[in-house]
């Protein structure tokens, strides 16, 4: 009986302080294994019936808790996904939706519907869905719908062009207009848009590519790429020939074939694109257009005048003159070339140009290829992801959608593209930015191999140094180990080189290329070191205006602008320059690395003679000499030189000839001479004795950037 006291209070401990499951399992099975074993046991006490009675509830109330528990595992579960319909629920629980439609009927505060008027298309959502499948006899678990990226998936990569004719349709042709500066593009594309572009260009030229769709009077739309002419611009015209399907070469009739002609033709020829040859110019007095026929052949470009199949015609776009004959042209080679598309592929184009505007943020002008491009479609491009928020047109009108041969603005990028990418459209943002973490992580593994070669060629070059002065000064390192370093450290003093530091932003990347590569040409380090700081597309940021001051560099905006806040804080410590053409630039910045340089000695050696015999006079010596050439003046500097080493320099105290004193000396004569301070070498016979003047000069680099 005590036993059984015991195990009734323990029950009732389980009751109040309701134990784990595990706890519960375990005494459910010790009571079962001993009410089999000992049928006659009870719960019966000695006290009382009112005793017993209480014992007896408890025991029930805990026989319904561990069935409860035991049982759990026995209510099967049922994933249901998040807005499944009343009929797709009721299938799915093999239940009818007569049942469903009745537990739905009972919800909502207890009101009542007739469950006859529930539609049976209705859409179940969370909290009411989680009560009716648990009404309906099961546990829920929703269906999580995430979208899952294999890893062959994670890339995007350009799909191929579908064979199917059904789905191609004809698309407007992209033309780009290429020749040599000043010859007229722009004009040309002004006279078709009837717009006024180039009067506005900084110093006369383009200096960044640009797109524009111009309708002409055909009824057809084509898409104008307009390239610098200016050699320093030379990718902007390679990427312009790689988007394009026609070329339109502008050659000026007074000019003939210049050097950027050439890389235009070459650059198409590579592109494998065609080409119409616009000769412009033509209403001018010294026009010689057939010349201009004659010497493309020489390049391989064979017009139609000469028995060719290039189409050539001649205008003059300032007074629109021939440009009926251009278009109509330029029309006939897109029909020959039966240009077609699939616009419900996944859209392609190519990165044109970016820039970072104040109001629109990073911007990006693309130019599609094919499939379609609306707003909040999502696009990457490199290492660039963008979610499209608006596009623009040429003439900064918003567009919902562009379709292929079309040329658009699209703002919305995260980070500012690189010009001449591909860009490519993505089904949802995560594949995005899968395809966007491999593409970093193979740039990072890329960029530390690069670093790694960089790094071992530094630690050579620095060891062959280390090398050279240990040898050079050997006969010191005896006395202290300090000594070594000191002669290191003089001997960096004394080649101390002069360093000019700059920041450079620019208004697009495509001119920041082009600054770039004229930068990288920099090859004069032997007498003053350049270093770019920092450079970037858009306005002057205060932090960047922070890190000319730490460094001490020179701002080079070229154009673009400061913020309001930076405009501020600005100072005369650092000097901010403003310029709107390239070639400006990089005058610019060889002439504030000529102001730096060190001021040097021009030696002039006037006469050069010949120690032939020494004699010593009181505290001094009297050289006797030969002019071997030139004439040596006695109000001259003199140096010694032995063994091609200037020894002493200094002025003379006399110069005589026999018993005569003279002031020059010349012609083979022997003369004699003494300085005015003794040589602490002395004079010895076989010296050598120059007369020279020393002018101090100020030095300029060598540094000649290609195409100035």
């Amino acid at each position: 009986m005590r036993g059984t006291i015991r195990f009734s209070c323990l029950l009732h401990k389980v009751a109040i302080q309701k134990l784990n499951t595990a706890n519960i399992k375990t005494l459910a099975c010790i009571a079962k294994c001993r009410v089999e074993r000992y049928p006659s046991w009870s719960y019966q006490s000695s006290r009382g019936t009112a005793r017993s009675k209480k014992l007896a509830e408890m025991k029930r109330m805990r026989d319904l808790e561990v069935e409860k528990i035991l049982n759990k595992k026995k209510i099967p579960m049922l994933t249901v996904p998040d807005g499944i319909t009343v009929a797709d629920l009721a299938k799915l629980a093999q239940r009818t939706e007569e049942q469903v439609c009745f537990i739905k009927s009972k919800m909502h505060d207890g009101r009542r519907e007739r469950y006859h008027k529930i539609n049976l298309k209705e859409k179940l959502y969370r909290q009411d869905l989680a009560h009716i499948v648990k009404q309906l006899g099961y546990r829920c678990k929703f269906e999580v719908k995430d979208v899952v990226i294999t890893k062959k998936d994670k890339d995007i990569h350009a799909q191929a062009v579908t064979t199917d004719e059904s789905l191609l349709t004809p698309r407007p042709p992209v033309v780009t207009v290429m020749g040599h500066v000043d010859h007229g593009k722009t004009t040309i594309l002004d006279a078709l848009r009837k717009t006024s572009v180039a009067a506005g260009e900084a110093g006369g030229i383009t200096q960044s590519i640009g797109a524009f769709s111009v309708p002409l009077d055909t009824g057809q739309t084509v898409t104008f790429l307009d390239t610098p002419g200016h050699s320093v611009f030379t990718s902007m015209r390679e990427r312009g020939a790689q988007v394009t399907d026609i070329v339109v070469l502008v050659v000026a009739a007074d000019d003939g074939v210049m050097e950027q002609t050439i890389e235009s033709i070459n650059m198409a020829k590579m592109a494998q694109t065609s080409i119409v040859v616009a000769t412009n110019k033509c209403d001018k007095k010294d026009a010689r257009p057939d010349m201009v026929i004659d010497e493309l052949e020489a390049y391989g470009i064979k017009c139609e005048e000469n028995g060719g199949d290039i189409q050539a015609v001649r205008i003059s776009a300032l007074k629109n003159i021939g440009l009926d004959k251009l278009v109509n042209c330029i029309s006939a080679q897109a029909d020959q070339l039966d240009l077609k598309c699939d616009r419900t592929m996944q859209a392609q184009g190519v990165i044109i140009e970016s820039k970072k505007e104040q109001h629109h943020g990073n911007m990006a002008s693309v130019v599609l290829k094919q499939g379609a491009i609306k707003i909040g479609a999502v696009l990457i491009a490199g290492t660039s992801i963008a979610k499209v928020r608006q596009m623009f047109d040429s003439n900064g009108s918003k567009v919902d959608k562009i379709e292929p041969g079309q040329a658009a603005n699209i703002m919305g990028w995260r980070s500012l593209p690189t010009a001449g990418q591909l860009v490519l459209g993505v089904e949802n943002e995560q594949k995005a930015k899968a395809a966007l973490r491999q593409r970093e992580t193979e740039m990072k593994y890329l960029e530390s191999d690069h670093v790694w070669e960089e790094v071992k060629d530094k630690r050579q070059a620095d060891k062959r140094e280390y090398e050279e002065l240990k040898k050079k000064y050997s006969h010191k390192i005896h006395r202290k180990t300090a000594s070594f370093k000191a002669a290191f450290d003089k001997n960096k003093k004394d080649n101390e080189i002069p360093s000019f530091n700059i920041l450079v932003k620019a208004d697009v990347d495509g001119s920041m290329e082009a600054i770039m590569k004229i930068l990288e040409s920099y090859d004069c380090d032997e007498q003053c070191n350049l270093n770019l700081v920092q450079h970037g597309i858009g306005n002057l940021t205060l932090s960047e205006l922070e890190i000319a001051k730490s460094t001490e560099a020179s701002i080079f905006l070229f154009n673009t602008d400061v913020l309001q806040e930076v405009k501020k804080q600005e100072n005369d410590t650092v000097p901010i320059i403003h310029h709107k053409v390239i070639y400006h630039l990089v005058e610019d910045i060889i002439d504030k690395i000529n102001e730096i340089l060190p001021i040097i000695e021009d030696v002039n050696i006037l006469g050069e003679s010949e120690v032939m015999k020494v004699f010593p006079v009181k505290k001094n010596f009297i050289a006797g000499c030969v002019v071997r050439q030139g004439t040596l003046e006695s109000k001259q500097l003199h140096r010694i030189l032995r063994d091609n080493v200037v020894v002493h320099s200094g002025v003379l105290e006399s110069m005589q000839h026999h018993n005569s004193m003279i002031t020059l000396a010349s012609d083979n004569m022997e003369y004699g001479l003494m300085f005015n301070e003794i040589s602490p070498v002395g004079i010895k016979v076989g010296d050598i004795i120059q007369s020279y003047s020393c002018e101090m000069k100020k030095t300029k680099i060598n540094w000649r950037p290609p195409g100035f």
